[in-house]
């Protein structure tokens, strides 16, 4: 059923007219032509069989206002304008003329006071550039001698070239940078395409717009999906990224974009030095046949270089081919922010040897392209936990986590634990803490008192029941109760460790008439808070007497001293020592990104004194 709403607006002699599509579960507005996204303007598409229904649809549609363009005055209309003549039902004889954009969005946002739509609005800005009718232009009255502004530098147009829009951009925005004229040039250009096959995209805005791109698709999509900008789609910057082949392995293609792309971004001889992060990711098992120069290869075994697959081969005594279930992942991260994926390797689950021949081959190759890395950044898997003690004789912890580097013996290399895999083992091992048994296998005790992860769902319930504004807002029950997943999300194990959940915890503690069984908590969640406040912090470190520096010594000692003070308790049997601690593997990571951290600050800050 088409329903049809008569407007107010007059076009070119005709009434413009609101269809309203009506289905059997759902409706639809059509306003010339044009399907509008009811989803836009927060209302629902659903459509109920009944008279109430029906009556709200109208009542909805007639709320809603009529785009009426922009007022023009030029004879010519460029091909993406639409020139209309306007009147208003009752006042046929005062007329104007108009223009809308064809991608016009017909309807007006909910409380616009203005009579014409964001698209129009922003389109009529290339209008003036788009439409110079030469021949017709009346002439400039000459400035009179009265007359004390500076005439303005006239730009001579030429309509078979279509103007010469650098000039023009020139003269209207004189002080605007380059790449801005450029932006503004791709713009035009993609107005006037006759379509989407004929753009062309200047190699600054494929390079800047390919950055965006492979930081957040997702968030590049919605800028594109905006309106407020045509930019390259993300299916055509695929094309881009894939020019370079990602064979696994090592390969000089990726180190050379690598080292274009910092110079491009002029980063500075401080921001090429930094370091790798490696880590594993799941893939489905499967064989592909990649086609190269002609010749068919099969792609998804596991590889792991020459050198360790010849290595695994010694290991399993056999000669054979396996389907790679996992991708070892490495990448470089530069002091100033410069990140770069340097290549993958399919493994079925990396091995420490394997890793004693990838890294320093890595390492090798960022100093043939001019970069230094002075730490390694890895998650505690027991593969990289195993890495690290091979790497030094004896306790690791006497070494402070520093690995010569084979590459250059001069200098060493920190061998450290990455920051938010530790928060999370935090607080793992505080959400196994508790008295139920079969359900959780600590029960965490600090200065004799037990840390347990009821209180932090008595401090949530206490919270919502009693403060009708809670004092901490972002906690809920994703963080209270996560499942499998929600426990691998950062901020979930953060933002019930930080200064915010500290503060949360003694105003739960001061409700109580003896809140003293919190104690333990409050300290733990003091020493969590300063960990997260230090590594979140964005200021740079300049100097080693940074008062960041010195707490991070004073956050050692307390885990150690905690970890000291239940192993040498005598009153505790050996075996229940280790369910009276965080586990063994979370001490050891946090006491090495407590250690290594101010390590890799010393090593930077001597390299690079005067360059911070």
């Amino acid at each position: 059923m088409v329903l049809g709403n008569q407007t107010s607006i007059i076009a070119n002699g005709n009434t413009v007219i609101k269809e309203i599509h009506v289905r059997p579960t759902s409706w639809q507005l059509v306003v010339r032509t044009k399907v509008i996204d009811l989803i836009k303007y927060d209302i629902s598409p659903n459509f109920s069989c009944n008279s109430n229904c029906l009556k709200d649809i109208i009542a909805i549609s007639d709320k809603l206002r009529i785009c009426c363009g922009v007022d023009v005055h030029d004879k010519h209309v460029s091909k993406s304008f639409i020139k209309e003549t306007i009147a208003i039902v009752g006042n046929e004889n005062s007329s104007r003329e108009v223009i809308r954009s064809k991608y016009c969005g017909q309807i007006l946002n909910v409380g616009s006071t203005s009579n014409t739509c964001r698209r129009c609005q922003i389109d009529q800005h290339t209008y003036v550039y788009d439409n110079v009718d030469i021949g017709n232009q009346k002439p400039e009255p000459k400035p009179s001698h009265n007359d004390q502004r500076a005439e303005e530098p006239k730009v001579d147009l030429n309509v078979e070239d279509q103007q010469d829009l650098a000039d023009i951009l020139q003269s209207v925005f004189p002080d605007a940078p380059e790449e801005m004229k450029t932006l503004l040039k791709s713009q035009h250009d993609a107005l006037c395409a006759k379509g989407k096959h004929s753009l062309r995209w200047s190699k600054e805005v494929i390079g800047i717009c390919l950055s965006l791109w492979a930081r957040s698709p997702k968030t590049y999509q919605d800028l594109c999906d905006s309106n407020m900008l045509i930019l390259p789609s993300g299916r055509h910057l695929r094309r881009y990224k894939n020019r370079v082949s990602q064979a696994s392995g090592l390969t000089d293609d990726m180190f050379q974009w690598m080292y274009e792309a910092a110079k491009h971004a002029k980063v500075p001889t401080y921001g090429m030095a930094g370091g790798i992060l490696h880590d594993e990711t799941k893939i489905q098992p499967d064989l592909v046949m990649s086609m190269e120069g002609g010749t068919p290869r099969l792609v998804g075994w596991v590889d792991t270089s020459q050198a360790g697959n010849d290595l695994r081969y010694l290991r399993e005594g056999k000669v054979e081919q396996h389907l790679a279930s996992q991708v070892l992942q490495i990448s470089f991260i530069g002091y100033t922010g410069f990140r770069f994926p340097l290549c993958h390797f399919p493994t079925n689950g990396i091995k420490a040897t394997e890793l004693h021949i990838i890294l320093p081959s890595v390492i090798a190759k960022l100093q043939d392209w001019g970069f230094s890395v002075n730490f390694i950044l890895q998650d505690g898997g027991e593969e990289n936990r195993h890495f690290t003690r091979s790497c030094f004789i004896g306790n690791p912890t006497d070494h402070k986590y520093l690995w010569v580097n084979m590459v250059d013996p001069s200098k060493c290399i920190a061998i450290c634990q990455d920051f938010s895999h530790n928060m999370k083992k935090i607080r793992n091992s505080i959400m196994s803490s508790g008295d139920t048994p079969g359900v959780h296998k600590r029960k965490l005790v600090l200065n004799g008192i037990t840390i347990l992860w009821d209180h932090w769902i008595s401090a949530a319930r206490w919270d919502r029941e009693v403060n009708s504004r809670p004092i901490n807002h972002k906690i809920s029950d994703t963080h209270l109760f996560p499942n499998p997943a929600e426990k691998m999300r950062n901020h979930l194990a953060e933002e019930v460790l930080d200064s915010n959940a500290l503060h949360w915890m003694k105003c739960f503690q001061s409700s109580l008439p003896d809140g003293s069984f919190l104690n333990s908590t409050i300290e733990l969640l003091e020493n969590t808070s300063q960990i997260i406040s230090i590594f979140r912090d964005k200021r740079p470190i300049t100097h080693l007497t940074d008062d960041r520096v010195e707490k991070l010594k004073s956050l050692l000692m307390f885990f150690q001293n905690w970890r000291n003070s239940v192993t040498e308790d005598e009153t505790i049997e050996k075996r229940d020592k280790g369910k009276k601690l965080l586990s063994r593997e979370c001490c050891d990571d946090v006491e090495n990104m407590l250690i290594t951290f101010p390590e890799i600050c010393r090593m930077h800050l001597t390299e690079f004194p005067d360059d911070i």
